[in-house]
């Protein structure tokens, strides 16, 4: 009985006593959370640097090729033979030059001619002998004389008192192309250099053609002249025989 009373007491003070006050508690660390990753950016290929502008460069597109029934300028090599390069020798290394035509002799210095005839004109034009022609090839004119070329002639003349009598005749009966008058006719159209070159009374030449759907013409030229000796023109020949330049010496070519 005893010992329950003392372990009532006990209990009794127990019961009184002031309870101790619990030791705080450390918040215990709670885990990190983790960042949420961040996201990984993929490198952009880098730009292509611009290239540098090109240069003002000026491109010139090819000629186009001459229509063969046109009239251009001619397109031969500038190294070949030309009409031009032949037509400015023509007028810077000739003073005069000399042919035969048809029999008849063709005497010519700048834009006069003289021509002796191999006939002699009787009876023509109110004339009673002419045996030379004088032609102004800038006015348009042409003027018949009898000069007595040989001894029976200008008797005759010398009887009727016609020498050296003159008489107006009609320029366009009498003129000719002249050899010079091809290469201003032929500057302006295309013009070829031939593979095929003719010998022309023994001498070389230079032959130059002209093709179009309307016109074939063929030029033999001189170099040595710059002249054409033979021209072909749609099948009709000229020929300009004993071509020859600077040597008319004495040779008068115009009336006084």
């Amino acid at each position: 009985m005893r010992w329950q009373c003392v372990a009532f007491i006990l209990m009794f003070v127990a019961a009184c006593a002031p309870a101790e006050e619990a030791a705080p508690v450390a918040p215990q660390p709670q885990p990190a959370v983790p960042a949420p990753p961040t996201p990984v950016t993929e490198p952009s290929p880098a730009a292509p640097e611009p290239s540098p502008a090109p240069a003002n460069v000026t491109v010139t597109p090819p000629a186009p090729a001459p229509s063969p029934n046109e009239s251009t300028y001619e397109r031969t090599p500038e190294q070949g033979p030309t009409i031009v390069g032949f037509l400015q020798k023509f007028t810077n290394e000739i003073k005069d030059y000399a042919f035969t035509y048809r029999g008849d002799q063709w005497f010519v210095a700048g834009t006069k001619a003289k021509i002796k005839l191999n006939r002699v004109l009787e009876n023509q034009y109110h004339a009673q002998f002419i045996d030379t022609i004088y032609i102004d090839l800038e006015r348009r004119t042409a003027i018949g004389v009898c000069e007595g070329r040989d001894t029976n002639i200008k008797k005759q003349c010398t009887l009727r008192k016609t020498l050296d009598e003159k008489y107006a005749l009609p320029y366009v009966q009498f003129k000719i192309i002249l050899p010079e008058d091809w290469l201003r006719e032929m500057q302006n159209l295309y013009v070829s250099v031939s593979d095929t070159p003719r010998l022309v009374t023994d001498r070389k030449t230079v032959h130059l053609k002209h093709s179009s759907q309307i016109r074939q013409t063929d030029l033999f030229i001189e170099p040595s002249s710059g002249l054409p000796i033979a021209v072909i023109d749609n099948g009709i020949e000229y020929q300009y025989d004993h071509l020859n330049k600077n040597q008319l010496g004495r040779e008068r070519v115009a009336l006084e």
